[in-house]
């Protein structure tokens, strides 16, 4: 019981820590983005390509927005990752789509990413550094804002968990600021189904 009530209080404690201004601005640009008819990119390592995968879904349903994840197709990704290797394969991935400066990059990682070729998220610094060549703007939302997502995004959402809750409560907070973008009212263009059933109810 000691650790739940203390994993509770961890998670109640950040929700109220988190930068407002920061949601606001990340809000902002995904604003321009539909405005611009721009495409959104969503990356992430673990469990938070789960959560890239998810967002995509939500946000091309309730946002109409054109939006894409790497994970989402395996078989592409693990042909980048045989053919190249792994820390060049979202870049390969991206650059399929020949991205514009209207473009976004959203970027979801606990640590953000750091310049070490054996790092396993190496592939993020990767794919942050080729996205700044083409001067798309990047979205970033992470765990540890000193890492290389952290210093090198135009907006940072930054997750202020304690380093023994990093991991679980980094990844569960990314799903919490994803669905408040997703349900935002000066995004969103429809509602859950189960919104509109309560609603004709």
């Amino acid at each position: 019981m000691e650790y739940i009530n203390s994993y509770f209080s961890e998670l109640e404690r950040i929700l109220y820590r988190i930068d407002p201004d920061s949601l606001l601005s990340a809000i902002k640009i995904l604003s321009d983005l539909k405005s611009n008819k721009g495409r959104l990119f969503i990356v992430g390592v673990g469990g938070s390509a789960a959560n890239a995968a998810h967002a995509a879904c939500d946000f091309k349903k309730f946002l109409s927005l054109q939006v894409f994840c790497p994970t989402d197709n395996v078989y592409e990704l693990t042909a980048n990752i045989n053919d190249i290797n792994w820390s060049e394969s979202y870049v390969k991935w991206l650059q399929s789509f020949t991205p514009k400066f209207n473009d976004v990059l959203m970027v979801l990682s606990v640590g953000g990413g750091k310049e070490d070729n054996n790092s396993p998220s190496f592939n993020l610094v990767k794919v942050i550094k080729y996205a700044k060549s083409k001067k798309m703007k990047i979205i970033s939302i992470v765990g540890i804002k000193q890492g290389y997502a952290g210093t090198n995004s135009d907006v940072v959402i930054n997750i202020p968990v304690r380093n023994f809750y990093l991991t679980p409560i980094t990844e569960s907070v990314q799903v919490f600021i994803l669905h408040l973008f997703a349900s935002h009212p000066s995004l969103k263009n429809d509602i859950p189904t189960w919104e509109k059933i309560l609603k004709n109810c």
